[in-house]
């Protein structure tokens, strides 16, 4: 008997994406020398999702920006994190 092959799915076309929430906040933390995904991608995205999403650029870093400067990723993500407990803080008193 011959294998039977599958038709290969049809790729999806997805709209722009929007956070399902308006409550959800979106970090989108970039190496300002990435070569495989520039920051021009990044700014497009920032502006698809939203005003609940932010960008931060992080100079001297490429693509692995968590690996390649660790202070400076974990500072943002840290700031963030400050900014969105601070938010829910506010909405629950």
């Amino acid at each position: 008997t011959t294998p039977r092959c599958r038709p290969r799915p049809r790729p999806r076309r997805h709209a722009p994406a929007r956070p399902s929430s308006p409550d959800i906040k979106i970090m989108l933390i970039w190496g300002d020398e990435d070569k495989l995904f520039d920051i021009e991608l990044a700014k497009k995205m920032n502006e698809q999702l939203g005003e609940n999403c932010y960008l931060q650029g992080i100079p001297k870093a490429g693509h692995l920006l968590h690996l390649e400067r660790p202070c400076a990723y974990n500072r943002q993500l840290g700031r963030f994190l400050a900014y969105v407990n601070s938010q829910e803080n506010q909405t629950t008193s």
